[in-house]
């Protein structure tokens, strides 16, 4: 099984590699959100800290991009803090999630309803519809507005731990003599919230424009 895994993970790193070339060559991107410096070091001032001079508010609100950026950052660095490196490596990023995570949602549904054996045929028809939910022009269209997509990559992984810790066939599927009518909280429950509360903790990365709307 896991040989489709690896097989699905060469598949979305090709064709979304393929399809985002041309953010590859050298420059800097300059649009909408995308108002990186050319240093990355430059950017990071911008969500860590006290308070963000260019669009003078806190960047308090900016926290969790940290999640999303920090690692990326580091590798920046190894190319002398290259902000165009941190810009292009961040959308890469998000389009790869969107895709793997919305593979690993429905291979868990179907797991769950139709069995844990897997054909090329089902993991191909998986990884249609984790490279449209990737490449849709509605993402396409709101790279322009980057940190929208954070929130939007790692829905399907909030659905799917959502359902981990509260679905009683996706529970007995996970949890050894699962007992669903007995006032009980299984360990793998509170892994599974656990891991609820840090995906959408990265995922608030894109509410940032509610706050601001509360503080205006």
């Amino acid at each position: 099984m896991y040989r489709y895994d690896a097989f699905a993970l060469v598949i979305l790193t090709l064709v979304i590699s393929m399809i985002l070339s041309p953010i590859f060559r050298s420059g800097q991107i300059v649009f909408s959100d995308m108002a990186f410096g050319f240093t990355s070091d430059r950017y990071l001032e911008e969500i860590f800290g006290i308070w963000n001079e260019r669009w003078s508010t806190s960047t308090l609100l900016n926290v969790a991009r940290l999640g999303y950026i920090f690692p990326l950052y580091l590798l920046s660095l190894i190319l002398g803090g290259s902000g165009p490196f941190l810009l292009k490596s961040f959308i890469f990023v998000l389009i790869f999630n969107s895709a793997l995570s919305m593979y690993l949602l429905t291979k868990r549904i179907i797991s769950v309803y139709d069995g844990r054996h897997f054909t090329l045929f089902k993991i191909m028809a998986l990884l249609t519809g984790a490279l449209f939910y990737a490449l849709n022009p509605w993402v396409i269209f709101r790279i322009q507005h980057i940190y929208l997509l954070c929130g939007y990559s790692l829905f399907p992984l909030v659905l799917m731990c959502f359902f981990n810790a509260f679905d009683p066939k996706f529970q007995k599927q996970l949890i050894p003599y699962y007992q669903p009518f007995r006032a009980i909280i299984y360990r793998q429950n509170l892994m599974n919230l656990f891991l609820l509360a840090f995906i959408f903790t990265l995922c608030a990365a894109a509410i940032h424009y509610f706050f601001y709307g509360v503080l205006f």
